[in-house]
């Protein structure tokens, strides 16, 4: 993996041998995400359907792992992305409207995205909350 990686079709981060086999393991590494978390890695290859695999995080609160095997084109570019969401331990609310659940995305290069979704479903991002005062 590059130091920089981009996550981007037109430059890979990753160039593997005509040889390699399906499936592939991906292995998800995660902090501060609760132990059993289901994780789904989507592989989104340049030319054609996306799909998506789950695994389930081991380990304890401040480390904990997965490993999902995908299968991936091996004539084209794929981008590799990781979700999450579980639901909130503790009472947080925002404009009077309790938060139920934090989504968290990750794709190669990118900074993970953190997502908060009320009751009604309303998804707030995490940058509002530290605006809002609720998140450091």
């Amino acid at each position: 993996m590059p130091a920089n990686p981009t996550g981007s079709y037109s430059q890979p981060d990753i160039m593997l041998p005509n040889t390699t086999t399906n499936p592939v393991a991906v292995n998800i590494s995660a902090a501060y995400i609760p132990v059993g978390t289901t994780v789904t890695v989507s592989v989104i290859p340049q030319y054609g359907s996306a799909t998506n695999v789950n695994t389930t995080l081991s380990g304890v609160l401040e480390s904990s792992t997965g490993s999902a095997n995908v299968n991936l084109s091996t004539q084209y570019s794929n981008v590799i992305t990781a979700q999450a969401t579980y639901t909130l331990q503790t009472a947080m609310y925002y404009e009077g409207e309790k938060i139920e659940k934090v989504r968290v995305a990750s794709t190669t290069g990118k900074e993970s995205e953190t997502v908060y979704i009320t009751e009604s479903g309303k998804e707030i991002k995490s940058k509002e909350l530290i605006l809002a005062g609720l998140l450091k």
